[in-house]
């Protein structure tokens, strides 16, 4: 037998995970507004790594604050 050197799992683990890249708004083409509501808007994007469209919900945090709908806001996420 040769000689084997072990790692911890723990090590293994680490080495395997790449951390995830973070994705924003700036990583979004924004076409045109779909609607608008009480807390925001919502616009038809572009994803602009692989050009896929999606709909982006625009929510502006002190509506939803002044308003006490967070609760509401966290069960429509």
């Amino acid at each position: 037998m040769g000689n084997c050197i072990c790692q911890n799992a723990e090590d293994i683990v680490k080495d395997s995970i790449k951390p995830i890249d973070q994705i924003n708004n700036k990583n979004f083409e924004f076409i045109h507004c779909i609607g608008r509501g009480g807390f925001g808007k919502v616009w038809k994007v572009k994803f602009k790594k692989d050009n896929t469209e999606y709909a982006m919900k625009e929510m502006l945090k002190a509506r939803i604050l002044s308003r006490r709908s967070l609760k509401s806001v966290m069960a429509e996420m």
